[in-house]
């Protein structure tokens, strides 16, 4: 019976502390693993440093551990790692609050203040008494300053005179979270009342902390959730729906721009229609690129951009092109339609557009505006198509009549592209005109001006 109650008395101070210790250490792996990912949230940061403090902590309630620290060094121990423990916290309830200029004062004052209470106590008695007794209150007083953070943002957010669509998930995600402090507040405060010297083996003392940490990471995983939602309904491309982005797509960038679109604004809005001409223009030319298997990776008011990826065709500069004639064919089409509608206003001759092909490389990308996720394209590798795009438009109002739709493109690009796909040939170039830019940047451009071609020409490789 002595054997049995000696194993039993052994059991309950071993294995639970052993169990809670585990748990927190491999929560707070997890967590250390998510913010090594994501080092722009610091709030994973933080919970992975509360839970492997929490570990530690629980490991020092290990008989064994306390004989081999000696009664000294395991106050020592403890009331540093309570202190970081409740540093922990707060920083954790900063963080997740989005306040965010305070951390690293947070940091420097505990360690400033651990280091101080290890100095200050000479007589080993003083220091054990007091790392049973007050050190204890620091963790409920950091859950409940945690709490409040909290609960503040919600409320501040909850009155917004502007409230946005994510705020109410955001305030529920507050709640919830200055709630688990609550909860931790309560069941420490209790604990350390009811007895203080025992308060930190109180199983329900150790289950909050669980309990907060689960917490966080039912937020976490619900905003992964929300995240991947946000990622499937973007209107992006298919670059931006696979599981790890592209670094770079190569190919040719097309963009098509709307000559004279502002008539056609003032028009809509003059006559209160719900008929926009130029949506109505945008959506045909969508559908002409599409048909040439082309990426839209800009689709916004008069202009679009088009990516022809070099893995998905043989010459991405000759599908540009071809995809070129199809949208002067599609844009024509729907001119006719648009002066038998009455849609085209006075002083516009018709739905004329400039495009321009250039080659580079680009990479998918996402930009935040508050917890919302927006698929933009940026340039990658050393080519610069985007900017080589903006210079040709600009170039076209100076080598284009206005009243014709025109192609243009640098001559390099169009001697290549004809060496390369022989039917690129037939096309009517203006070749080599020479342009400055607003720099004063010489370059060789070769443009074809679109004469209501007839005969459904194409240059499908």
């Amino acid at each position: 019976q002595a054997v049995a109650f000696t194993q039993s008395k052994d059991y309950a101070a071993r294995v639970p502390a052993l169990l809670f210790g585990l748990a927190n250490f491999i929560l707070g792996a997890i967590f250390l693993g998510l913010w090594a990912i994501s080092p722009e949230r610091p709030e994973y940061f933080f919970v992975s440093l509360y839970a492997l403090v929490t570990s530690v902590l629980s490991f020092l309630l290990v008989d064994t551990l306390i004989v081999a620290l000696t009664p000294l060094g395991s106050a020592r121990a403890y009331m540093t790692l309570m202190i970081f423990k409740a540093t922990a916290a707060i920083l954790l309830s900063l963080a997740f609050a989005r306040v965010r200029t305070l951390l690293s004062w947070l940091v420097i004052a505990a360690a400033a203040l651990a280091t101080a209470g290890l100095l200050h106590f000479h007589n080993p008695l003083e220091l054990i008494l007091f790392s049973y007794g007050q050190i204890q209150w620091i963790i409920p007083l950091a859950a409940l300053l945690g709490s409040l953070v909290c609960m503040h943002q919600a409320l501040y957010l909850a009155k917004s005179d502007k409230p946005r669509t994510w705020h109410p998930k955001r305030i529920k995600r507050l709640s919830l979270f200055s709630l688990s402090f609550g909860v931790t507040f309560l069941v420490a405060s209790i604990a350390i009342l009811l007895e203080p010297v025992t308060a930190k083996w109180n199983h329900y003392y150790r289950v909050s902390d669980l309990l907060l940490i689960y917490v966080v990471a039912a937020i976490v995983f619900s905003e992964y959730r929300d995240r991947e939602r946000q990622l499937a309904a973007a209107p992006g491309s298919e670059y931006h729906k696979r599981p790890v982005l592209p670094e770079q797509v190569i190919g040719a960038i097309l963009t098509v721009d709307l000559k004279n679109s502002e008539p056609l604004y003032k028009m809509r809005a003059e006559s209160s229609s719900d008929q926009h001409p130029v949506v109505q223009w945008r959506t045909h030319m969508n559908a002409a690129i599409l048909r040439c298997s082309g990426t839209i990776i800009r689709n916004k008011g008069d202009e679009i951009s088009v990516l022809f990826d070099q893995s998905k065709t043989r010459n991405p500069a000759a599908t540009a092109m071809n995809a070129a004639l199809e949208i002067f064919h599609a844009s024509s089409r729907l001119e006719d339609e648009f002066r038998l509608q009455g849609l085209l206003p006075p002083g516009v001759a018709g739905l004329r557009c400039r495009i321009s092909v250039v080659e580079g490389a680009l990479r998918p990308i996402f930009e935040k505006y508050g917890n919302t996720l927006e698929p933009q394209w940026e340039e990658s590798g050393s080519s610069t198509p985007l900017l080589t795009t903006a210079r040709l438009l600009e170039m076209e109002k100076a080598v284009s009549s206005p009243e014709q739709s025109a192609l243009i493109m640098t001559e390099a690009l169009a001697t290549a592209s004809e060496a390369a796909f022989s039917p690129l040939a037939a096309l009517k170039f203006t070749r080599t005109r020479t342009c400055r830019d607003k720099h004063g940047q010489r370059h060789e451009l070769a443009v074809m001006s679109y004469q209501q071609l007839t005969g459904g020409e194409s240059l499908a490789a």
